[in-house]
């Protein structure tokens, strides 16, 4: 185990790399944050202040010259991600890297193929491996407790109309957002029409890829193969911007996926992270079922295994690995990698069929390069 500590810098920095990738790197006490970059400079100003990050750039390209760096964390928007990755990884960086991968399955493929000729170590940012009720699911699926497994289905639902149309922040969002400048500041500019989430040309397409991709890295995850085969239907009349969508896809070891994913439900006539979801396994010898509560993908399940007819909830130990806490521990003992990017390559490649198939109203193959 290394005793030095790793030198962190920051290329784009919104509400999630500020609220939880800095202080996870720096609560492993091995991990120190030393620069960061934002082309905002009010917001780079307030972040330098509120979280003591000792030089600060507009630009991310002066940063990786300047500064004497050991890693970086991408969280610029989600088709910003290429370069700065490709930048880092040639000066000898580690890399942890936002969700989505990229916004192009093209893209994904440029940075897979970095990350293969590097001897770097690069990291997703994806919650949900990290958490206890996840890992204990994806363990009883791969030591066969349900036998062979034939499908996978799942739904998640939340109330993000606030990304659409104009609605208050519901009383405990507000004192959360009074108690951290930071927060009041980074998020309450996210709903706003002209955030780049609200942007399908930044985002990749709209918040399927962005909150929905946290449950395809699991379904793919525990699935333990990617897609060949994706059907996707999406309702034309649906509101504008509104992720409503089934999918249904084929993998490659023959398990059905299917999921149904939608971001409009009314939940309360204030925005207060209202979403929930459930999972359901079924295999040869029993079924394993995962209700989630909570919009945030780090939200712990709930887990029901039925075997020969028994039900029985299951038992979780453990404590949560962040992203960022992983990610320190691959770098500097070595330790395997969360989420890597070849299965990220795989998410976009799933998500970006799902759209094609909505739009095109056909079965999408996919090749399988990654």
């Amino acid at each position: 185990m290394s005793e030095r500590k790793l030198r962190v810098g920051i290329i784009g920095m919104g509400q999630w790399v500020a609220g939880e990738h800095i202080p996870n790197l720096r609560a492993t006490g091995r991990a120190e944050v030393v620069s960061a970059a934002r082309r905002n400079p009010e917001r780079l100003a307030l972040a330098q202040r509120e979280l003591n990050i000792p030089e600060v750039y507009t630009d991310w390209r002066e940063m990786l010259t300047r500064t004497n760096l050991d890693a970086v964390v991408v969280g610029t928007p989600h088709n910003l991600h290429v370069e700065p990755t490709l930048a880092a990884l040639e000066r000898g960086l580690h890399v942890l890297l936002e969700k989505p991968l990229a916004t192009s399955v093209a893209d994904a493929q440029t940075i897979l193929q970095a990350v293969k000729s590097s001897d770097r170590v690069v990291a997703m940012g994806v919650n949900r491996r990290g958490v206890p009720s996840w890992q204990t699911a994806q363990q009883i699926i791969a030591t066969g407790q349900i036998g062979r497994l034939r499908q996978i289905t799942a739904v998640m639902m939340a109330d993000l109309r606030i990304f659409r149309e104009e609605m208050p922040f519901a009383q405990p969002v507000l004192q959360w957002l009074e108690s951290s400048e930071i927060d009041r500041v980074f998020l309450s500019d996210i709903p706003k029409p002209g955030s780049w989430r609200n942007d399908p040309q930044q985002m990749g397409g709209d918040m399927f890829t962005d909150v929905g991709s946290h449950l395809v890295d699991v379904m793919l995850w525990m699935a333990g193969a990617p897609a060949v085969e994706v059907l996707a239907y999406a309702p034309k009349n649906r509101p504008q911007g509104a992720a409503v969508l089934t999918v249904q896809a084929l993998l490659a070891n023959d398990v059905i996926l299917s999921l149904t994913f939608n971001d409009n439900i009314a939940m309360g006539d204030e925005f207060n992270f209202q979403g929930r979801g459930s999972l359901n396994a079924l295999g040869d010898k029993g079924t394993l079922a995962i209700d989630f509560t909570g919009f945030g993908s780090t939200a712990e399940g709930q887990l029901l295994l039925e075997k020969n007819g028994v039900r029985q909830v299951v038992a979780v130990e453990g404590s949560r690995i962040s992203p960022a806490q992983a990610f320190v521990a691959s770098v500097l003992d070595g330790a395997p990698i969360q989420a890597t990017v070849e299965d990220a390559a795989r998410v976009v490649e799933f998500v970006q069929a799902a759209y094609r198939s909505s739009a095109e109203r056909r079965i999408i193959r996919i090749d399988g390069n990654t």
